[in-house]
């Protein structure tokens, strides 16, 4: 046989319960962790989830609804301007009669 097969060998050995040591130590982090969660974990209907992700994400969408009603309130303003303009063009002219 090879000696260094050998050495291997040990060594792979002797580093194995340094390995499962530390494999335990994180099992055992992940099963703490998993405990936690278990612990706090509750069924939600989906109907229930969709309304609180609407509910929490709703400063998302007020930039875009804001944007929305400024442009709709310009453009009211610009035809109640363009209205008022007439207003008085018509009212002059009947000052001028």
């Amino acid at each position: 046989m090879n000696p260094y097969y050998n050495i291997f060998i040990c060594r792979l050995l002797f580093s194995c319960p340094n390995e499962l040591a530390t494999v335990e130590k994180v099992l055992a982090e992940c099963r703490q962790k998993d405990e936690f969660l278990e612990k706090f974990m509750f069924q939600i209907p989906e109907t229930e989830f969709r309304s609180m992700m609407l509910a929490y994400e709703w400063p998302k969408r007020v930039r875009a609804v804001v944007e929305v009603h400024t442009r709709r309130i310009q453009e009211e303003y610009e035809q109640y301007e363009l209205a008022l303009k007439k207003r008085r063009a018509a009212f002059l002219e009947l000052l001028e009669l």
